[in-house]
């Protein structure tokens, strides 16, 4: 462990912290406003320097030591904020379990998308996209799908969640005219048809079409309905060909 100072070239202001390594990896600090100094005036005009190498069990105590020593907190001019330590944690935090309201928020959302600052390399995200794809994706895993259901098991939604529902599958509902059309006769259920599709199974030259029902359909000839409505082409439908069409007098 160490404890460096990091130097600004341009204005001679200094900041001193603790590190876990002695290596020159680049780190040149975690302050607030050190790194507003360092998108201003750009990492090439800051150097590190280490101070000391020290035993984890006192690195707090020579933290505050050379903060003291050299003044760099904020009230000398420097980008140190507290006398260092773990002094501005928990509820010696003065913002302890304060919270941004909604107007602060957008506030700061509106500073960053003007400077671009978290665009690019600058977003802490950037080409991480990759550590939560498929498999390495928390909810992907097994034990995780395993919570979720032992959560909602028994469950049942609330009226107010069943009226919700009730109230955004009215929009959905086909006007007589477009079910005559379609073929659907039921008049005690609600339909959603949007496509009408078209299959053709290349062995025996047999093609189905207008096909409305299509989970009807795979049942009857034993295909997996998510792969067809999705139109997928894999090992298992390499005999089939599928077409989609929406239907004009959806609504």
């Amino acid at each position: 462990m160490i404890i460096y100072k990091t130097l600004n070239l341009v204005n001679n202001k200094i900041y001193v912290g603790q590190h876990y390594t002695s290596a020159d990896d680049g780190y040149l600090g975690s302050g607030k406003i050190l790194k507003l100094a360092i998108f201003k005036y750009g990492k090439h005009n800051f150097k590190r320097e280490i101070l000391e190498f020290v035993d984890i069990t006192n690195i707090d105590d020579r933290e505050i030591y050379w903060i003291a020593e050299l003044s760099a907190t904020t009230k000398y001019g420097n980008y140190n904020i507290n006398i260092g330590g773990n002094n501005m944690t928990g509820e010696n935090n003065p913002n302890f379990n304060n919270k941004w309201n909604d107007k602060q928020k957008k506030h700061l959302s509106d500073i960053r998308k003007k400077s671009g600052f978290w665009k690019g390399e600058n977003n802490p995200m950037y080409k991480n996209g990759n550590k939560i794809k498929g498999d390495k994706n928390p909810s992907k895993r097994k034990e995780v799908r395993e919570k979720i259901s032992k959560f909602w098991k028994g469950r049942k939604r609330s009226e107010e969640q069943c009226r919700k529902q009730s109230e955004r599958m009215k929009g959905n509902i086909l006007l007589d005219e477009t079910k005559k059309k379609i073929g659907l006769k039921s008049k005690g259920h609600t339909y959603s048809r949007k496509f009408s599709y078209t299959l053709i199974n290349t062995i025996d030259g047999v093609i189905y079409d207008n096909v409305y029902d299509l989970k009807g359909f795979c049942v009857k000839y034993g295909l997996h309905y998510d792969s067809v409505r999705r139109l997928e082409r894999n090992d298992r439908y390499k005999n089939w060909l599928i077409y989609r069409e929406r239907l004009k007098n959806e609504i």
